[in-house]
C-alpha cells in the first residue's frame, strides 16, 4: 500500500471517528463533577492499533436524568486495527477535536439531542512509511495530494517534516447532528428510541447532583473489519 493511499485511508478513518466521539480528560470520570475541560484522554497521542484505555471506567450509578443538560467535557479512547505495513505505524493526536451541544430528557419520556463535532487532528507518519524516499519532498507531496483529494470529513491537510518524520495537521469539517425520540432508564443503563424507531443499547450513566456522566460506545467485543475504529469513552454534562 503506497504512503498516499495509506495516509488517505488513515485520515478518513480518523475523521469518520470524530463524528461519533471526541477528546476528553486524562482522568476517569468521577462522581464529584470535577474535570479538566475538553481535550484528549491520555497524554495527547495514541499509537494506531493500540488501545489507549485512557478514559478509565465509568462508575455507573443510575439516577434520574430528567432535565436539560449541556456537554462540558468528553473523553475518547480511539484505536485502529491497521493492516500490517512493516514499521509504518502513524501516531495520532485528537486533542484538537471539540464537541458541543447537549441533551434534554423530559418528564414525559421524550428526549432531544444536538451534537456538534469539529476541530483538528494531528497525525505523524514515521520515516518507514516513506520507504527510503527523500523525507522533505515526500512529505510535501503527501500534503499536496491529500489536500487535492476529497477525504471524507476533512476540510484541509498540511504536512511538514519534523525530524525524521512527517507531521500532518488536518482540519475536520464541523458537523452538527440532531435527534429526538423517547427515553427510559433501567438501573444504571439509559436507553433511547429515535423517532425513526432505532433503539440504542443500554448506555451506562450516572447522575450526581447537577452532573450527568454517560458512557460512549465501545468497540470491545465486536469483530470489525481491518481499519475500523474502536471507540471508548464518556460524556460529562452539566444541568442547565
Amino acid at each position: 500500500m503506497s504512503i498516499h493511499v495509506r495516509a488517505g485511508w488513515f485520515l478518513s478513518m480518523m475523521a469518520l471517528s470524530t463524528l461519533v466521539a471526541c477528546g476528553g480528560s486524562d482522568d476517569p470520570p468521577s462522581s464529584d463533577g470535577t474535570g479538566s475541560g475538553m481535550n484528549q484522554g491520555g497524554d495527547g497521542g495514541s499509537g494506531a492499533g493500540e488501545q489507549a484505555g485512557a478514559c478509565g471506567e465509568l462508575a455507573a450509578c443510575g439516577g434520574d436524568p430528567t432535565g436539560s443538560w449541556t456537554i462540558e467535557e468528553s473523553c475518547l479512547d480511539l484505536s485502529f486495527d491497521i493492516p500490517p505495513s512493516g514499521d509504518c505505524v502513524p501516531v495520532s493526536d485528537i486533542s484538537g477535536i471539540e464537541v458541543n451541544g447537549g441533551f434534554e430528557f423530559d418528564a414525559d419520556a421524550t428526549y432531544t439531542a444536538t451534537l456538534t463535532v469539529g476541530g483538528s487532528i494531528a497525525v505523524t507518519f514515521p520515516a518507514p512509511c516513506f520507504s527510503g524516499e527523500d523525507m522533505a519532498l515526500a512529505c510535501a507531496d503527501l500534503g499536496e495530494r491529500l489536500s487535492e483529494n476529497e477525504v471524507g470529513g476533512i476540510e484541509s491537510v498540511e504536512c511538514a517534516p519534523v525530524g525524521d518524520a512527517c507531521a500532518c495537521a488536518m482540519t475536520v469539517r464541523e458537523v452538527t447532528s440532531a435527534s429526538a425520540g423517547t427515553w427510559s432508564a433501567s438501573g444504571t443503563n439509559l436507553m433511547t428510541v429515535s423517532e425513526d424507531g432505532e433503539a440504542s443499547e443500554g448506555v451506562p450513566f450516572c447522575v450526581d447532583g447537577s452532573t450527568l456522566t454517560m458512557d460512549l460506545p465501545s468497540g470491545e467485543g465486536d469483530e470489525p473489519d481491518a481499519g475500523s475504529p474502536a471507540l471508548n469513552g464518556y460524556l460529562r454534562l452539566r444541568k442547565n
